[in-house]
């Protein structure tokens, strides 16, 4: 009788613990599923982004099972959207409209996206915040370091610095300018100059680069660009080397898979008011023997010239999240070098003497060796028109009771 009481006993806690394992996975299943939910509603918007407007405001599959843009809903949300996963799982999810609000001094569109879960009768919902940047000026500050801003051995800022991660002055460099860094994030040192030192609320949400449809690199083949002294071209590979040589870009847009200037290269941009644009491709696009692809250096006094101010050249590098791109600029002597450079995905490295004059927005932005960057209040007029929107960003992730209400995120 005891030994058979004893197996009963363990019997039952066997089924019990094998019943709450299950239940556990199916929770998992049912998170995971809802989540699903959320990464396809995420990648429907930005696959459409460019063409939604007040109007059209939502992907959805058609009856054709084809994605297509819609009309929002009268209750404010889209059209709900499922998926079966297969193995008893399947996802429900709708998309708010848009709204514009300010978000750590930024104007975004933000819209909603709730989602539910489904996994063998465990049911589980999810809610996430999305943020796409509109309407606002790249350059919101002389110099944007999306990663941690690093600084060391007397280098200088004189702007206003804004980063999304932490801002470290070592050795003797300092800012003038008032800073700003990344929610959670914190400075090492201090703002000289009296400048104000903040911490964001939100992080600054960067644009990608996408580059025209059309360009003018024909020009520099064809003698429409004026050329002297080594400037090596190759239209096919789209690389461009000057090594002491000068070439004078008179077209608009340029699309280039790499750019190296060395000794005293000069790449000039004329003072007649119409803005230069240099588009650096990303690498994927570009030859793979090419080991600079989708880089820029610039060395031993090599620069870009622009003999107005510096809005007038503009560098747009479109980086990779996979593969590492630059641009370096070292060894200038001190020669001030007016430009804006825009590289949402590449680092910009400033060493030896280097002086930029204009603006920098960067992934992260790194200077050393008695570099410095000094701000140029003409690259403020430089606005998101030249970066179309293109992509919204994740900003939380919440888990919001199964109990539901009048609206899709009640309860969130």
């Amino acid at each position: 009788m005891i030994v058979g009481a004893l197996a009963g006993a363990a019997a039952t806690s066997a089924v019990t613990a094998t019943r709450q394992s299950s239940r556990d996975s199916n929770v998992k299943a049912a998170v995971a599923a809802s989540d699903a939910g959320l990464q396809v509603g995420v990648f429907r918007l930005n696959k459409f982004a460019k063409i939604l407007d007040d109007t059209g405001q939502c992907v959805v599959v058609n009856g054709s099972g084809v994605l297509a843009v819609e009309v929002i809903q009268g209750d404010g949300w889209c059209r709900a959207q499922a998926e079966d996963l297969g193995q008893g799982a399947s996802f429900s999810y709708r998309v708010s409209a848009r709204k514009s609000v300010t978000v750590g001094g930024q104007q975004v569109w933000q819209r909603d996206i709730v989602s539910t879960g489904l996994a063998r009768g465990v049911q589980r919902r999810t809610v996430t915040t999305l943020n796409a940047p509109r309407g606002t000026p790249l350059f919101v500050a002389g110099v944007f370091s999306d990663l941690d801003l690093n600084q060391w051995n007397s280098s200088q800022i004189n702007s206003n610095v804004r980063s999304n991660g932490n801002v470290n002055l070592n050795n003797s460099a300092f800012i003038c300018g008032s800073v700003m860094f990344g929610p959670a994030k914190s400075m090492t040192g201090g703002p000289s100059c009296g400048g104000a030192l903040t911490q964001a609320t939100e992080p600054f949400v960067l644009s990608s680069v996408t580059l025209p449809a059309a360009n003018d690199n024909a020009r520099i083949g064809n003698g429409l660009d004026p050329k002297s002294g080594s400037v090596a071209w190759n239209a096919g590979t789209r690389v461009l080397t000057i090594d002491g040589g000068t070439l004078t870009l008179r077209g608009s847009n340029y699309s280039f898979c790499s750019l190296h200037l060395a000794k005293d290269a000069r790449l000039i941009i004329e003072d007649d008011g119409t803005p230069v644009k240099i588009y650096i491709d990303a690498p994927e696009n570009c030859t793979t023997g090419d080991p600079s692809r989708g880089s820029v250096l610039m060395e031993k006094k090599g620069r870009i010239d622009s003999l107005g101010p510096a809005s007038l050249a503009q560098v747009y590098m479109a980086g990779s999240n996979t593969i590492a791109t630059s641009l370096d600029f070292e060894n200038n002597e001190k020669e001030g070098v007016e430009m804006a450079l825009y590289a949402p995905r590449s680092t910009f490295s400033i060493r030896n003497h280097g002086y930029l004059i204009g603006g920098v927005v960067a992934k992260q932005v790194v200077l050393q060796n008695n570099s410095e960057i000094r701000y140029d209040s003409s690259v403020a007029g430089i606005g998101s028109e030249t970066i179309p929107l293109q992509m919204y960003r994740r900003q939380s992730w919440v888990e919001c009771s199964t109990a539901g209400g009048a609206a899709p995120n009640s309860n969130c």
